[in-house]
């Protein structure tokens, strides 16, 4: 027998998720107008076990009651993507994780009502912005990820630096900043 979650429980995980995936290097709108007709909605988010289900599901535990498994403490609202990935590897998405992942999401949510965005998530490592790719390879944790990781943050601060040095040319171009030659300034601070 499966302990699925009620209406109303599927109802209220994805509104304390403000209808986004709870992962936190996602992110994605779940939810939004159709097409079909003038008052119907298309999604693609999922309320989604964080222990099974039933029996045999991922991360099932034989010591939660029915009860507990249908329950909103057990569920994480994700979009199709992530909970098809979440019960796909165990092994890195535990119960832990999800979790967490629900903790940290609720309260961004909570932080952010009535908070206007213009731009998607921003991944974060350590605190510091990374691009989305970099977020993906570090959810992955694939074999060498800390490798490609590396990597990627190494493209992210050449591309930074990259566009750092053309906007410093377009402003020398357009007159807005001054160059000073090395030997000009060497000479100036010799006479003050």
């Amino acid at each position: 027998m499966r302990d699925d979650f009620l209406s109303g429980t599927r109802t209220a995980l994805a509104g304390r998720a403000g209808y986004l995936c709870s992962n936190p290097s996602c992110r994605v709108m779940t939810i939004g107008p159709s097409r079909e007709a003038v008052d119907d909605l298309a999604t693609v988010g999922v309320a989604a076990h964080i222990c099974a289900a039933s029996s045999g599901g991922p991360r099932f535990d034989a010591t939660m009651s029915s009860d507990q498994r249908s329950s909103i403490e057990n569920g994480i609202w994700l979009c199709s993507r992530c909970a098809t990935l979440i019960d796909r590897d165990v092994v890195r998405f535990t119960v832990e994780a999800l979790q967490a992942w629900k903790r940290e999401h609720e309260s961004y949510v909570e932080r952010n009502i009535g908070v206007a965005h213009t731009r998607e998530a921003t991944p974060t490592l350590n605190g510091r912005r990374i691009t989305v790719e970099a977020a993906r390879i570090a959810a992955e944790r694939a074999m060498g990820w800390e490798h490609r990781l590396f990597a990627q943050l190494l493209r992210d601060e050449i591309r930074s630096a990259r566009d750092a040095a053309n906007n410093l040319g377009t402003e020398l171009l357009l007159g807005r900043r001054e160059f000073l030659a090395p030997e000009i300034l060497l000479g100036r601070s010799a006479h003050r």
